[in-house]
């Protein structure tokens, strides 16, 4: 009996040791878990939508405007996403309901809602103004020349302030147009258009041997060709010429601009409509494409942020399977402003609490990263998320783990 006890004893304390370790195990795994967790969940939108537009206004806050419903039809009423609430609050109704548009915030504060698919299902000539001062949209006096949707918009890098309109799909199919904003006189002009008509492609401004110039690269063509060719506009000159052509052609793409002055290219779409996990960079003194490390999760239709860090958040997207929407987050590592890796490298950040594309992904003032609505596995989306960067934290810039 005595050893018996004794062995009865020794099995209940190895017992009672074990489980405090497994116990501090999970205490320590729970931990790291909270520590190494980027994504949290915020309030939702008072109206789910998709293809819509979010844009950060002077006050901190976001403008969320238009896209399409559980339904498909266009939204009219915006919300406002207030940092310090955590939620979104109703904003003023857009003058014309619409998705798939562009909306460019101007130096003088107002955002220009261009474009867009409208009840019918047809391309929007209209343009309107939001106001952030009374909360209001009012017609511009202007009207796009052509109507489209599915274009790019990009603020000229001439220091005018005013919009480059381009491309996109009309009422015949892919546009070579492009259109300019003039914020001053609320006015619209025919500029030179692009040498290959696209939609679906990719715009940027870059610095180009000293010139500020914007680079679109990829798409689709007026035959459904998904193109390599990129072009670069000269706003000195107001004109399209080529430039190196893409390695891997693509459509859906996201790009980047990084703290080098490169743009980074990353997935799309390729010829078979398959998502791409290749990633290339554009090196604007040399004006070639070269490729770079690829993502772990082949995407398209995702989003691609540049943080206050140095290093971009690629999320959401359509994957390869069908229907996949990734959740699990990539950053690529450029330079930061605490720590310095090598270019071309992609690293995995935690997972989004949803897995979305066809959302928005707006980088706040405090350097976190709101992304709201989109399309998921239910349908379109009323919910948000945050992505909490590295310097919102104000912790060391080191954590290269992935979150389980």
């Amino acid at each position: 009996m005595k050893i018996n006890t004794v062995r009865s004893r020794k099995v209940s304390g190895l017992a009672s040791i074990l489980a405090s370790a497994a116990l501090a195990v999970v205490l320590q795994s729970s931990v790291q878990a909270t520590q190494n967790t980027k994504f949290i969940s915020t309030g939702n939108l008072i109206t789910a939508r998709a293809y819509h537009t979010a844009t950060l206004l002077g006050s901190g806050k976001v403008l969320v405007v238009g896209g399409v419903d559980t339904n498909l039809n266009p939204v009219a009423m915006s919300e406002l996403y207030v940092r310090n609430l955590g939620g979104f609050t109703s904003g003023g109704n857009m003058i014309t309901p619409r998705s798939r548009h562009t909306a460019t915030r101007l130096f003088n504060g107002m955002v220009l809602i261009a474009g867009g698919l409208d009840a019918n299902g047809n391309p929007v000539g209209t343009l309107e103004l939001y106001n952030a001062t009374n909360g209001q949209f009012v017609a511009s006096h202007a009207s796009l020349i052509t109507p489209r949707y599915n274009q790019t918009a990009v603020l000229v890098p001439d220091g005018s302030g005013n919009v480059l309109i381009i491309s996109g799909i009309g009422a015949g199919g892919a546009l070579s147009s492009v259109e300019i904003y003039n914020a001053k006189t609320d006015t619209i002009t025919q500029a030179a258009p692009l040498n290959t008509g696209r939609y679906f492609s990719t715009s940027t401004p870059v610095t180009s041997q000293g010139n500020m110039k914007v680079l679109v690269a990829g798409g689709f063509d007026a035959n459904g060709n998904v193109l390599a060719s990129a072009e670069l506009y000269n706003p000195a000159t107001g004109q399209w010429s080529y430039t190196g052509n893409l390695i891997t052609a693509r459509y859906e793409a996201a790009d980047s601009v990084l703290s080098t002055g490169g743009v980074l290219i990353t997935g799309g779409n390729d010829g078979t409509g398959t998502p791409l996990a290749k990633c290339e960079m554009f090196n604007p003194a040399t004006g070639k494409f070269a490729a770079t490390d690829s993502l772990d999760n082949a995407r398209a239709q995702h989003t691609a942020t540049f943080l206050a860090t140095g290093k971009v958040l690629v999320a959401g997207g359509v994957g390869v399977a069908t229907p996949s929407f990734p959740q699990q987050a990539e950053v690529f590592k450029s330079s930061g402003n605490k720590r310095i890796f090598s270019a071309g490298q992609f690293d995995t950040t935690g997972k989004m609490k949803t897995g979305r594309f066809a959302h928005s992904a707006t980088l706040m003032a405090n350097g976190q990263v709101l992304f709201a609505g989109g399309i998921g596995l239910n349908g379109t989306l009323q919910s948000a998320e945050i992505f909490q960067s590295w310097a919102a934290e104000g912790g060391d810039d080191d954590d290269d783990s992935c979150d389980d």
